[in-house]
């Protein structure tokens, strides 16, 4: 009996021994797991934290060079903008220059103007004196044969003036200096006209100085 109660102490013993290695052994093998699988964690957070730090380091590579392209941009812009701003003087500058020479220029077509209206008023006078010649020379045509051929050949000639002269109006506004041209060839036709016929009344007053005496005192 007391080999058995023995036995049974020994086997008690032996199961409690065994219960605490197996305790133990879980124990530790449950620590095991744990740190494997913080460390496996660990790992995969590491991992991620390294793919985190080259993403970062693309990424502010990338800003980097969108850094340093900002800035060779800023230095091309600050270049472009002092050829503005030198662009915008010379502008300014061409501008000014512009408008001095528009000045000048309506100066000179005001003058040239009022050139052209002093032309036409002596003109206008020209042309009633010489309408005055013609009244005269149509009123000696009656005596004289020569100058009833001088009169025809001036009435057509106050003809042909007379549509020039309409050329010239109508072209007066789009084409002054082709209407200075005309304005001169017109008053050294009047001119010429009125030195011919100066010369033949003086010529014609010489041949018959008594017929025109006695006209004048009939008058």
């Amino acid at each position: 009996m007391d080999r058995v109660f023995a036995n049974f102490h020994i086997d008690n013993d032996f199961y409690i021994m065994l219960f605490l290695f197996l305790l133990i052994t879980i124990i530790i093998s449950t620590l095991i797991v744990v740190f494997v699988t913080k460390i496996h964690t660990l790992s995969i957070i590491l991992e991620q934290a390294k793919k985190i730090d080259r993403a970062k380091e693309e990424r502010l590579s990338f800003l980097n060079r969108a850094l340093n392209n900002e800035k060779i941009d800023n230095i091309k812009l600050k270049e472009d903008l002092k050829y503005l701003e030198n662009s915008k003087k010379k502008l300014q500058n061409s501008e000014k220059t512009v408008s001095k020479l528009q000045e000048q220029i309506i100066e000179q077509e005001k003058e040239h103007l009022d050139e052209l209206y002093e032309k036409k008023t002596l003109h206008d006078k020209l042309k009633i004196h010489y309408r005055i010649t013609i009244e005269q020379l149509e009123k000696a045509e009656e005596e004289l044969f020569i100058v009833k051929r001088m009169n025809e050949e001036l009435t057509e000639q106050k003809s042909l003036l007379y549509r020039q002269n309409r050329e010239l109006k109508m072209k007066f506004s789009g084409n002054q200096k082709h209407s200075i041209k005309k304005i001169n060839m017109i008053n050294e036709h009047q001119d010429k006209f009125k030195d011919e016929f100066t010369q033949l009344t003086s010529k014609l007053f010489k041949a018959n100085p008594k017929e025109f005496n006695y006209k004048r005192l009939n008058k």
